[in-house]
């Protein structure tokens, strides 16, 4: 009998479903059909990590797809699901331990400096310690040790990023003060040593010592709350869990955010750590401060008052400024939020100019910082925060040039200190009650002029160029759109007069009654302008009908939508981590755009706890294979650089030094490819492997597949250019082919894989027996563009039957015209015949999208 586990199949495409076709091949290798269990079996695509769906055809396979087009055999191999492969799998073991987001981001470039670990502030806080103590022991000595106790407190401070609170500042001037009035009074008669108490108490010194602890204490405790995960192997030590901001949960009393009738405020206290450049380049900086929602402004912005730079322990922006916005704390949305811009008044004297009549020039941007008024648990915010400011381009361009280098150094993080009211008692944001909502058969028929405008506003693409009569007819009519016209919920949610708490009844009873939308009409109920919880949250659920390839191809878009998220618990996240468990190829792929956020010097810190949150759920298994891609990205990324920054002859041997070090890689292991998950590779191909002759000379790899029944693997490394354009063009590409195939239109267009691996770096798939138009035509003793005879030459070279001419002459006329299409609806620029691309099979693709939407490389005054 044939082997059920390691016999080839090789079958022609049918559309019947994958386990019809199961149970066809093993009616001729079993005899007794009823002893099989025809669900136990799957069909594994040869030479690949990759499994066909049994509930789904046979042609809704990428794979098979492929194999069509380039009217290649499918090859299947039988396997049971004994036999199959669990090496990603989670364990036991895995269920078993700890959770720790920070445990498995070790590896990943952060953009901001991470100055102190937990285990470091530990450390730093028993050298405070040991100095306080000192301290206290000889009173003879106090003056001299208390200048390296404040110096042991600004090391400190220091490591946090420079923030200094208020209560640091004052409880290190009451304990000089204190120690300063101990020196010039004699000890009196019969009083305990200064480390101990006497019956009428301590002394001063020792009480501004306790007062200077727990101020250490509490910016600790702080900064932690504010920039680190909790870490269930670390804690502070006891005395950080005496004050009253412990990490205990506190049961504490509320009531409606609705019946409260105070006004919106808070302290603008200072910016720490701003850089050193800053102090000389400006005089005065102020805040605007904004309050919005839905990215629209809730109330006019409040300035603060202009103030220069203060020296304590280091250089800050001082403001201890009360800004209220006298608008009630009852009418916010759930989802409002603080915006605070920062903006530097030039200091004219900084160039050395005599010339004082100068025109003066207006106050640059230099950062901004938002946050959301209640938190994830619906509590307004309350008592001290510590933001992170995103610096502009100005405010990190002095930054930039203090530390240039061609290495990347992560920035150092700039701190503004805001104080909200502490209140007694929570202030809870609690929704109203949703309307009452009419059925829609019960809605009268609208005027046929109305019904016909409604409809044309209905069909628009988008809200753009909609008038406000436009949206007021919108929003009047929501409930025959909602009957006739589905599609334009995002529309008439834009439409929406206003989004305050009296105004949620009637929008989430619209919502909770809508129908369901497909995928790509919920993705824009993810962006920016519609910020409400709950909206995003039936979006969420509306998307969750996706299938998992459908969910692939968007997974770009969804994880952009994170940063358009309140908080970090939403439904988005738990919807993408959810669905990432469950399939490899969704994990592995979220995996690598994570990896890409974390750089966004804005949302990095978001999208980090996201990466940690994937790898804490993924096992230790899948761990270590995409550490094993990291690796193998990072040394074809030193590589590749070393090619390109090498001249002439001396690029071969850069290529082959680099080689042998990634060839070791694969010494150890085999390891699955960033581009595909399905894709292992067990070692280079070293004798066949290049680089193109190409301003960005990329690598051209040839890799051994693991599978013995598979050819080579061809993919190409980039360096120095953003392949996330390339990846997005190519998602709009694909998705365009596939609307024309639902419209029964097959443009043969030529779909190839393309991942960005870091900042400026990637690989993208080489599309086999095909070359550039310029290779062709140069070949056939043509220099110009587009010439048709050595096209025609070529292809007939390759297809030299008549009927094999005749399919490649279709195949390039239809995908000429699918890729004309495609490139002028994505303004693609920058077209030349080196990067226009030709198959043997006659399919004409295009590749290499670093110009494109209009962004053209200029040729003179004409646009290229």
């Amino acid at each position: 009998p044939v082997s059920e586990t390691s016999h080839p199949f090789i079958h022609s495409l049918v559309s019947s479903p994958v386990e019809l076709l199961i149970s066809q091949t093993l009616c001729w290798v079993h005899d007794d059909l009823d002893q099989v269990d025809f669900s136990s079996y799957l069909l594994k695509v040869c030479g690949r990590e990759e499994v066909l769906q049994n509930k789904h055809s046979l042609g809704s396979h990428e794979y098979i797809q492929n194999c069509r087009k380039w009217e290649n055999e499918i090859t299947l191999q039988l396997l049971s699901h004994s036999t199959m492969r669990r090496d990603l799998a989670r364990s036991a073991e895995d269920d078993n331990s700890r959770i720790d987001l920070e445990k498995h981001l070790s590896h990943v470039d952060r953009p901001f400096r991470e100055n102190v670990t937990r285990q470091g502030l530990a450390d730093y806080l028993e050298g405070y310690h040991n100095q306080v103590n000192i301290c206290l022991e000889n009173e003879s000595t106090q003056y001299k040790n208390v200048d390296r106790v404040v110096q042991t407190v600004k090391n400190l401070c220091c490591a946090l990023d420079e923030v200094e609170t208020q209560s640091i500042s004052e409880a290190i001037k009451r304990l000089r003060h204190s120690v300063n009035l101990a020196r010039t009074h004699s000890p009196k008669l019969g009083s305990t040593s200064p480390g101990q108490s006497s019956n009428s108490g301590s002394s001063p010194v020792e009480e501004s010592m306790a007062l200077l602890t727990t101020a250490v204490y509490n910016l600790v405790k702080l900064y932690l709350r504010s920039f680190c995960p909790p870490s269930p192997s670390f804690s502070l030590p006891t005395k950080a869990q005496s004050t009253d901001e412990g990490g205990a949960v506190e049961v504490r009393s509320s009531k409606e955010a609705s019946g409260t009738t105070d006004h919106l405020q808070f302290t603008l206290f200072a910016l720490h750590g701003i850089p050193g450049h800053w102090v000389s380049s400006y005089e005065k900086y102020f805040l605007m401060c904004s309050l919005t929602h839905n990215g629209k402004n809730l109330f006019k912005p409040v300035h603060s008052r202009r103030v220069g730079t203060y020296k304590s322990f280091f250089y800050h922006i001082k403001w201890d400024e009360l800004i209220i916005f006298p608008i009630a704390v009852a009418v916010l949305p759930l989802e409002s939020t603080l915006s605070l811009s920062l903006f530097g008044v030039l200091n004219q004297n900084a160039s050395g100019s005599p010339d004082s009549n100068k025109q003066r020039k207006a106050p640059e941007f230099l950062g901004k910082v938002s946050m959301p008024l209640f938190d994830f648990r619906r509590v307004l915010a309350r008592g001290t925060r510590l933001l992170c400011l995103w610096t502009s381009a100005q405010g990190a361009a002095g930054a930039a040039s203090a530390t240039s280098s061609r290495r990347k150094v992560p920035a150092e993080r700039i701190i503004l200190q805001v104080d909200f009211p502490k209140s007694a008692v929570d202030v809870l944001y609690v929704g109203p009650k949703e309307a009452p909502s009419p059925e829609p058969h019960t809605l009268e028929e609208l005027d046929p002029d109305l019904r016909r405008k409604l409809e044309k506003i209905c069909s628009r693409a988008s809200n753009f160029g909609l008038k406000r009569s436009d949206h007021q007819v919108l929003w009047d009519h929501r409930l025959h759109c909602r009957r006739d016209h589905p599609s334009s919920l995002p529309k008439v949610l834009a439409s929406a007069p206003s989004w305050d708490w009296a105004s949620m009844g009637h929008i989430h009873s619209l919502l909770h009654r809508w129908p369901s939308l497909p995928l790509v009409t919920a993705l824009e109920l993810l962006d920016s302008k519609f910020a409400d919880t709950e909206v995003r949250s039936v979006a969420v659920s509306w998307i969750e009908k996706s299938s998992d390839d459908e969910l692939t191809d968007y997974l770009p878009q969804l994880v952009q939508a994170i940063k358009f998220e309140c908080h970090l618990n939403n439904a988005l996240v738990m919807f993408l981590l959810s669905r990432a468990q469950g399939n490899i190829n969704i994990a592995h792929y979220l995996y690598w755009l994570l990896k890409d956020a974390v750089q966004d010097s804005t949302w990095g810190r978001r999208y980090e706890l996201v990466l940690g949150a994937l790898l804490c759920l993924g096992g230790s298994k899948l761990r270590a294979e995409l550490e094993k891609q990291t690796h193998l990205a990072t040394l074809l990324g030193t590589v590749a650089e070393r090619v390109r920054q090498a001249g002439g002859s001396t690029r071969q041997v850069a290529l082959q030094e680099g080689l042998e070090n990634i060839q070791n890689l694969f010494q150890r292991n085999s390891c699955r490819l960033p581009l595909n998950p399905s894709l292992v590779a067990k070692e280079l191909n070293v004798k066949a492997c290049s680089f193109f002759n190409s301003n960005a000379v990329p690598l051209k790899l040839a890799l051994v597949n693991a599978d013995p029944l598979a050819g080579e693997i061809n993919v190409m490394f980039k360096v120095g250019e953003d392949l996330r354009q390339d990846m997005l063009a190519l998602q709009m590409i694909r998705i365009m082919d596939r609307i024309w195939l639902q419209e029964g239109l097959d443009l043969r267009i030529v779909n190839f894989k393309c991942i960005s691996t870091g900042k400026d770096k990637g690989m993208v798939e080489l599309v086999p027996f095909s070359d550039t138009l310029r290779k062709i035509q140069v070949e056939y003793g043509v220099t110009g563009s587009f010439k048709d005879k050595p096209l025609a030459e070529w292809l007939r070279k390759y297809n030299p039957a008549e009927d094999e001419y005749e399919k490649a002459s279709e195949n390039f006329i239809y995908s000429c015209a699918g890729c004309c299409v495609a490139t002028y609806v994505l303004g693609i620029c920058d077209r030349h015949n080196d990067n226009i691309m030709l198959r043997s099979t006659g399919h004409m693709f295009h590749i290499d999208f670093g110009k494109f939407l209009g962004h053209a490389q200029m040729f003179g005054s004409f646009k290229r």
